[in-house]
């Protein structure tokens, strides 16, 4: 009968304490905390023999699910069963104890759970020999032996190596006297057996003569005890007794046993495997049993160091002889069923509650990055000596007042890393005990390995460091280099901060970590920099370092021989031991052929494996003479011991994967690995195909500080190479060959793709081997499971992430990774929700290029739409993942074709198909890839005036682009990424010209301010290099010569001056002579290569050409009829050159330049007339030309862009996509593209031999004020700037132009449809409303009363009235039929406050309650009584306009308003309070529509989204971006799935929404074919009844003067509502200014002096 006792509760686990947290986060390296990862590693203690059929139902039954459960919390599960699948070999070395003692260790140090479970039952265990004995105490034994013979065994096993410090006895591998104890020959099997026998019962005669001897000869019980514990008492010391938390938290005991077992011994021989019983003999070993009984009953028990009752579990049965078999003996079976239920039970318990607790407490990702290396930090610093003199140098440097970083360099293995370690643990000598320290050993961590998790973390540190909130350091890498420099700030005199940054060669490419740009060059007072690099050009980092730094600067040489010799003396003497004489001068002579610190510590780790009595002779063989040499004789030696397969592959896995893999992932992979089952099962038979995890842990040990226990963000732990060198030695040795390369990524890939997940995998062992069953039979290899998303939702599987599509392009796999990675919408939505955009396309840099080199099917195309694609959606998916359906769905609508490209139509449908709530366009509104726009680069916070750009220094294909803005900024710019690497501030008006020199090394920028200034690109922390005055008024443009010894300025002085900014020159920033001539303000300058001509352009209408190193004008073009606004010059080998000018007058020309005009001074050219390229329908801002390719580019303020043939004049190509003017043009050096800038806050980059067009839009010229959808559901109505409303057709959700409806002298402000859909009306800034007939478009009746722009009007009483308000502040009831103004009330409290929106609603069920709902620029929303005009509620909490009101019935009578404060706010009509405010908007919103359901409500803003919200919850359900901030928006009454809307810069779309899983897929629409060039045709005009027509002529004539008022508001509006997402809601980003300069830049002398007027 089986009976047991459980009493499992969950534990509790208790946070980290916050001064020891502080103490960390400050940088504290002498503390002992603990290192915590998302790990669950739990060592299991048994006897070998009586619990194998409980260890193997674990296996089998319990440690799967345990993974899947842990797998599900983000939980890494860890199994150490040392006893299971050991060999015979593992004893053989004797260090079965020191292994199991330190993996309990491990387990104690990382487990955030469990961490111990023993299942002693009623066998105390094997008793080892002592390994090793110090040579007094073995004398002292050995004395006390009296048997001679005896004492002659000890002598034969025991050697004495004095190499010992104190000398000892080392007992001696087995098979080094039992040759054959390991032979598995079958011939030798005899022989085999016979060792084996002898050395058991050697083992047992030496055992017990040590017992005896040590009774005697020690009076300490606890050194006696030395000599008589079990393995299983050892393991116990440390896992329970030695825990270095409460073990009552992470420990527990199962025991189970057998009645009447002990009385069965002397017949019974199966009891020998469940009890103690004496070598040879029948009889109970009652020492043993004796030493079994104090462990269970007095220690283990024990109320101070042992654990409680709660955590021990008891199960009694009867023994039956045999011992445990489940499959005879049902009660066994029952017991083994509750053993693995109970232990299940158990640990799910106590895992939980450790995630619950880490998750709460411990789940700190800076805390555990910052103490990872720390942590290596001390490990760095056990084994550092000498080197003083460098050390002092640095302590120089740290103690000083130097304001820039500090450079360590050297080559690799030369110590730098031990340098750094020793600098920053002594670093309270120099800075101070109240100093804060970061440091970071790159590449250490996954988090350390990338510059943008790099720097958020040491952001996140010192802002935490110095009290201040983290949650401000920003995601993307521009605005973290930025925010880096700000932090750096915190530092004060009390607190000094001290930033050790080593080994930045270890970084990614990725934003150019390697190149440093992220570093600042100038440091705030009380700040010291240390980072650390290798020479030499090959990693990029110190070219670039000295690039950007003129000092501090400190080079790692070799160690001298007398720096050797002490450093290898203090190693010896820490690890207690020494060599010999020969081999201490054989190791120092190697010193001197390699004197470098890794070399040593290498030589170190084998020298201490030297024994004393060793063979004399050292040679290469023991120790080369080469670090690289030295690597492969260790892994050689690893062969040798552990088996060649093995360890080639196990280390073959860690070298392959990109960052490492953890040793459970490394475990699963190699237990699918039948190479290496075969090989380690070759001569027996496992329980459990596994590896054993005890091979592996031999390795580790081994291996030692050379792999590096690396802890990530996510709190993944890995192992990979530390030193450089070492990893290039493992890929020499096993990724030499194409096949090993691939089958190890190809294993990694299959591991990550969760292949083998609960599936069997055919396994044939080898012949004559083990395989317990038979060649070909499958096995659950029991790996665990890989989900994208752990059960979590937020928890992602950050290691299959980054590891799957590295592995799989390395191993050849494209079409795998084409088919569910790249292509596949989950992946990539996941990919890019845990990590980033750049990361979700550094991907695709793996497969196309492999698609390139294999050629096994034509995918590449593909492939590179798709990136293209997310290039382009990269603004809409960074400021919300969940932007990645809509942005795939409108950018890949024309290209899904499932036959000519399957991989691109999968993908849009998958993206058509996501999860629900969702919104997605209808239309193909977004720019599609392949088209001409290759990428959109946004970060400045108003016009882009100026751009310039030129190769990088040494590099072929690298560009450094730099823009100038009217934000006062000047940026520098990734094309690759788009994101913006540097930002210059220092001007204090708009900046109008860049110029940038030929290596990209320097930038000169010219402003409104009346200055040019001169920045070092990756210095902008430091301000500009040097600041250049000499013009009366502003500098509109700037040239520099490549070398940038020389820059050309222009201003509104009329002249050019040429200024000397060499900066190793005596006359830096002194001009160095005047160019004069033009009559007017310089707008345009532009540098032949060659730096000798100089093309400028001015008011004066005429464009100049100048030698600018003889300082003569050489000609002057004329016959532009207005201002020269932009000019270009090109040329060729034989000094023939083009110069291109643009103008206001619309025009641009082209003038050809012979090679003697180029010497000659002439008063105007003497080539032909010029080539005019005419075709813009506004003024032309920037040109550019080429003659390499023949063609010229001009941009204008049609925000256009045109690519004309050079020789003809002939107009090629046309860009648009900009929303607003083309302001300035550069082609780039390859001459493949163009990069534009412009007046909507972007540069765009075209490709100039594009012929691909996108779906054109129906759109109007100016921006959407309104989108009305018919009641019906068959028409939609908007209205706009351009001051006209549209009507067109909906159908299937295509919008088809009907009519356009003209005759307001204003923009159209407002458009709604009546509740019969016959009529609609419009509100103009013309003061007036208009009423016209849908059906024939015509002008039915006009409304006159208001004195200012009408902003809105609703129908109300059954269209019989209607309610308008307007920017005069009162509210207007209107008859519809006679257009008499019924009543009107005043709507606004302050003067000149403007009444902007209105709506109507019954909000009683006999409808008596007729209620108006307003809102405008006095941040209220009032609600009125229609009848009497009295006000019922002034609702405030809007911090700003209210621009939008909508009111309900359902789900109770509220009202919906949009506000400027970027909020949406639901009140009660009832009581006037307010109900819900909906945040989540990044500007302004613009219009809110609540849905029928009475529980969702639509919202459009200037931020550029569409927005779907839960009116119960108030969160934000989804969204859709747009390229445009969203002005007008409404929903077909008739299917709440269709949404129409409008934009900023004219786009009328339709949207799909989907509210549940039930609705119906977004239809695919059959689009219309688009030819190249074509142009939508333009909608019927519609004419004006004669009645209509005189009353509009009567009005408009009644006021002339009221028609100019109208015309300067439309110019206000265009420099203010019309830019609304690049003007208004640059004041809410910060530029106080921006708002009041834009709206007066037509009547100010400054935008006259602009190189692009705008507006």
């Amino acid at each position: 009968m089986m009976s047991s006792k459980v009493s499992c509760k969950p534990n509790h686990f208790g946070m980290l304490d916050d001064r020891e947290r502080a103490e960390v986060i400050r940088g504290d390296l002498h503390g002992h905390h603990a290192l915590k990862s998302k790990i669950i590693r739990i060592f299991t203690s048994s006897t070998f023999s009586d619990t194998k059929v409980e260890r193997d139902a674990l296996m089998r039954d319990v440690y799967p699910r345990l993974k899947s459960y842990c797998r599900s919390l983000g939980l890494d599960f860890q199994i150490v069963d040392m006893r299971w699948g050991v060999r015979d070999e593992a004893v053989d070395e004797h260090l079965v104890a020191e292994l199991c003692l330190a993996e309990i260790k491990l387990c104690q140090e990382i487990s955030i759970g469990p961490q111990f479970v023993t299942f002693l039952g009623q066998k105390y265990g094997f008793r080892p020999l002592r390994d090793m004995i110090s040579a007094q105490d073995f004398n002292a034994l050995l004395g006390a032996i009296d048997d001679k013979e005896v004492r002659n065994i000890f002598y034969q096993w025991y050697k004495l190596d004095e190499n010992i410090v104190p000398p000892s006895f080392l007992l001696q591998p087995i098979s080094s006297i039992l040759p054959h104890y390991y032979d598995d020959d079958p011939a030798n099997e005899h022989q085999r057996e016979k060792d084996r026998e002898k050395w058991w019962q050697l083992q047992d005669l030496m055992t017990k003569a040590l017992r005896r001897a040590a009774r005697s000869v020690f009076k300490d019980r606890a050194r006696v005890q030395d000599y008589l514990s079990s393995v299983t008492e050892i393991e116990i010391d440390q896992g329970i007794f030695r825990c270095p938390g409460n073990p009552n938290h992470h420990c527990w005991w199962l025991k189970r046993e057998f009645s009447g077992l002990q009385k069965c011994v002397p017949f019974d021989p199966s009891t020998a495997s469940y009890i103690d019983v004496i070598y040879g003999t029948k009889e109970v070993d009652k020492e043993a049993q004796s030493l079994l009984t104090m462990l269970k009953e007095d220690r283990i028990p024990a109320k101070y160091l042992g654990i409680k009752e709660s955590n021990i579990v008891t199960y009694l049965l009867p023994w039956r002889s045999g011992g445990l078999d489940p499959e005879q003996h049902s009660d066994h079976a029952e017991y083994v069923a509750k053993f693995c239920n109970d232990f299940y039970r158990i640990m799910v318990d106590a895992i939980g509650s450790a995630h619950a607790a880490y998750t709460l407490h411990a789940g700190d990702a800076v805390y555990q990055e910052v103490l990872q290396h720390a942590r290596f930090c001390k490990s760095k610093c056990d084994l550092f000596q000498g080197r003083d003199s460098l050390l002092k140098k640095v302590d120089s440097y740290l103690s000083s007042d130097v304001t820039h970083p500090l450079v360590i360099h050297g080559e690799s293995g030369c110590g730098k890393t031990s340098i750094v370690a020793i600098t920053a643990t002594r670093l309270q000598k120099v800075g101070g005990p109240r100093c804060v320290l970061v440091l970071r050993f790159l590449g250490t961590t996954p988090a350390s390995s990338t510059v943008r998790p790099l720097l958020s973390s040491i952001c996140r540190q010192i802002s935490r460091a110095y009290n201040k909130d983290d949650s401000a350091v920003p995601e993307s890498y521009k605005d973290l280099v930025s925010h880096f420099s700000d932090v750096l700030k915190l530092a004060s005199e009390e607190l000094p901060l001290y930033v050790f940054l080593d080994s930045i060669d270890q970084l990614s490419d990725e934003n150019d970590g390697r190149q440093a740009a992220w570093l600042p060059t100038k440091l705030p007072r009380h700040v010291h920099l240390v980072v650390s690099t290798l020479s030499g050009s090959k990693y990029k980092c110190l070219p670039a370092l000295q690039l950007r730094l003129e000092k501090e600067f400190i080079e790692v040489s070799s160690l001298t021989f007398d720096e050797c010799n002490q450093v290898f003396a203090h190693w010896l003497a820490k690890s207690q031991r020494t060599l010999t004489q020969r081999q201490s001068e054989f190791v120092l002579r190697r010193f001197k052929d390699c004197p470098l610190p890794l070399y040593l510590r290498l030589a170190f780790n084998e020298a201490i494996r030297w024994k004393s009595y060793s063979p004399r002779l050292v040679d290469d063989a023991c120790l080369p003479a080469t670090i690289s040499a030295t690597i492969r004789s260790l892994f050689q030696r690893l062969e040798k011991l552990h088996g060649e397969i093995f360890v080639s592959h196990a280390l073959g896995y860690i070298t392959a994967a990109k960052d490492g893999l953890s040793e459970a992932e490394l475990e699963d992979i190699l237990s699918c690995d039948d190479q290496v089952l075969s090989d380690v099962y070759q001569y027996w038979t496992p329980s459990v195909r596994r590896l054993p995890p005890l091979l592996w842990s031999r390795v580790r040990r081994e291996l030692g500080e050379f792999l590096v226990d690396s802890a990530g963000g996510d709190g993944s732990r890995t192992i990979r190479w530390y030193h450089r060198q070492f990893d290039e030695a493992a890929r020499e040795r096993y990724l030499a060959d194409d096949d090993a390369v691939k089958a190890r990524h190809s294993a990694i890939a299959d591991f990550f793709q969760g292949r083998w997940v609960g599936v069997e995998k055919a396994w044939d062992p080898p012949e004559g081997g083990g395989g317990g069953g038979g060649g070909g039979k499958a096995y659950n290899r029991m790996v665990a499971e890989q989900p994208l998303i752990y059960d979590d939702g937020d928890d992602f599987n950050y290691r299959k992430l980054t590891e799957l599509p590295w592995n799989l392009a390395k191993s050849g796999r494209t079409a795998e990774l084409e088919e569910h990675l790249l292509s596949d919408y989950e992946w990539l939505l996941t990919k890019l929700r845990a990590t980033s955009i750049s990361a979700v396309i550094a991907d695709f840099a793996y497969v196309v290029p492999s698609i390139s080199a294999t050629k096994s099917h034509d995918s590449e195309g593909e492939l590179r739409l798709i990136v293209e694609a997310l290039r382009l959606a990269s603004n809409a998916v960074n400021a919300d993942p969940h932007h990645l359906s809509s942005q795939l769905v409108g950018r890949l609508m024309l290209l899904a074709d499932k036959e000519q490209q399957p991989l691109v139509w999968k993908l849009f449908h998958q993206a058509r198909m996501c999860l629900a709530p969702s919104l997605l366009p209808l239309l193909p509104c977004f720019p599609s890839p392949g088209g001409a726009l290759q990428a959109s680069l946004e970060g400045h916070r108003n016009f882009v005036s100026s751009v310039a750009m030129a190769k990088r220094k040494k590099s072929s294909d690298e560009i450094v682009l730099a823009s100038g803005s009217w934000d006062g900024t000047v940026k520098i710019w990734d094309m690759d990424s788009g994101n913006a690497m540097e930002t210059m501030k220092g001007h204090s008006d708009w900046v109008t010209g860049v110029a940038i020199t030929g290596d990209g090394s320097h930038v000169v920028s010219s402003s409104a301010d009346g200055t040019i200034r001169h920045w070092v690109v990756g210095s902008c922390e430091s301000g500009p290099c040097g600041i250049l005055r000499d013009h009366r008024g502003a500098v509109n443009a700037v040239a520099v010569t490549s070398d940038g010894c020389k820059t050309i300025s222009g201003g509104d002085d009329k002249s050019l001056r040429v200024w000397n900014t060499d900066l190793e020159s005596q006359v830096y920033g002194r001009v160095a002579f005047s160019l004069d001539g033009h009559t007017s303000r310089v707008t345009s300058l532009c540098l032949s290569r060659d730096d000798v001509l100089l093309v400028s352009g001015s008011k004066d209408k005429t464009a100049r050409l100048w030698n600018v190193k003889l300082g003569n004008l050489l000609a002057m073009f004329e016959g532009h009829s207005a201002a020269v606004t932009s000019v270009g010059i090109a040329g060729d080998e034989k000094q023939r050159f083009v110069v291109i000018s643009g103008s206001d007058d619309c025009t641009a020309r082209l003038w050809n330049v012979a090679a003697a005009a180029a010497v000659a001074a002439v008063t105007t050219t003497s080539s032909t007339s010029p080539i005019v390229l005419s075709g813009h329908s506004d003024r032309i801002q920037a040109v550019d030309v080429t003659m390499a390719t023949g063609i010229a580019v001009t941009g204008s303020v049609d925000r256009t862009i045109r690519v004309w043939r050079a020789t003809t004049g002939d107009c090629i190509r046309t860009f648009d996509g900009h929303r607003g003017a083309v302001c300035a043009l550069a082609v780039t050096p390859d001459l493949r593209h163009v990069i534009s800038a412009s007046a909507d806050d972007t540069l765009r980059a075209w490709d100039l031999k594009a012929t691909a067009t996108s779906y054109r839009l129906t759109a109007h010229t100016n921006t959407v004020t309104s989108v009305a959808v018919s009641p019906d559901g068959c028409r939609v109505s908007t209205s706009s700037l351009d001051s006209t409303a549209k009507l067109y057709v909906l159908d299937d959700s295509e919008l088809i132009d009907e009519k356009l409806l003209s005759g307001h002298v204003g923009s159209v402000e407002c458009v709604v449809f009546s509740s019969d859909g016959v009529v609609v009306m419009t509100t103009s800034a013309d003061h007036n409303l208009k009423l016209w007939d849908v059906a024939t478009g015509r002008l039915l009746r006009t409304y006159c009363k208001h004195v200012d722009w009408v902003n809105a009007i609703v129908f109300v009483e059954n269209d019989d009235g209607a309610v308008s308000v307007s920017d005069d502040g009162t509210v207007v009831v209107w008859n519809v039929a006679t257009g008499r103004a019924l009543r009107s009330w005043r709507a606004v409290d302050g003067y000149g406050d403007a009444v902007k929106t209105v709506d109507f609603v019954c909000a009683a069920a006999d409808g008596r309650r007729k209620l108006i709902a307003s809102g405008g620029t006095d941040c209220v929303v009032r609600v009125w009584d229609f009848e009497s005009g009295v006000a019922v509620h002034a609702m405030k909490g809007h911090g700003k306009d209210v621009r939008h009101v909508k009111a309900v019935v359902r789900p109770a009578a509220s009202v919906f308003s949009a506000s400027r404060d970027k909020t949406i706010k639901m009140w009660s009509l009832d009581s006037g309070t307010c109900l819900k405010t909906f945040y989540g908007h990044a500007l302004p919103v613009n219009v809110v529509v609540p849905l029928s359901d009475g529980e969702h409500v639509l919202s459009g803003s200037s931020d550029k989204t569409l927005r779907l919200w839960s009116v119960a919850s108030g969160a934000c359900l989804a969204g859709m971006y747009v390229e445009s901030g969203v002005t007008g928006l409404d929903v077909s009454a008739t299917d709440r799935r269709r949404i129409v809307f409008g934009t900023n810069n004219g786009w009328v779309a339709t949207a799909w929404l989907r509210l549940s899983e039930n609705d119906d897929a977004m239809p695919v629409l059959s689009l219309p074919s688009i030819v190249p060039g074509d142009a939508p045709e333009e909608p019927e005009k519609v004419s004006i009844d004669e009645e209509s027509a005189a009353a509009g002529l009567a009005v408009q004539e009644e006021s002339e003067e009221l028609k100019s008022e109208v015309l300067q508001q439309e110019e206000k509006l265009s420099k203010g509502k019309q830019e609304d997402d690049s003007v208004e809601e640059k004041a809410e980003l910060g530029d106080d200014k921006a708002e009041d300069e834009i709206k007066n830049v037509v009547n100010t002398t400054k935008a006259a002096s602009s190189t692009c007027i705008l507006l």
